[in-house]
């Protein structure tokens, strides 16, 4: 299975950031996982791939509530339904 792990970062202004680590259960950092960032009053969704040491940013996302998921195949997928930015 998969353990992600987002925060989210202090906004600026009308937009903020959200960062995160994806992780094994055995706490192995996992790259090339896929991550979306779905805000949830409108569903527009972003993605990015998490780099060698298994972290996602997902700069300058406009304030509101956010679910974030990640994917990868032959893991069990994880995620977070209530990432706040304001």
């Amino acid at each position: 299975s998969i353990l992600l792990w987002p925060a989210a970062a202090s906004a600026q202004i009308d937009t903020g950031t959200i960062v995160g680590r994806v992780q094994d259960s055995s706490g192995a950092v996992l790259p090339g996982v896929t991550v979306t960032a779905t805000r949830t009053d409108t569903g527009v969704v972003t993605t990015t791939v998490t780099n060698t040491s298994g972290e996602f940013v997902f700069p300058g996302l406009r304030i509101g509530t956010y679910a974030v998921a990640a994917e990868l195949p032959g893991f069990r997928k994880a995620g977070y339904d209530a990432v706040r930015l304001n």
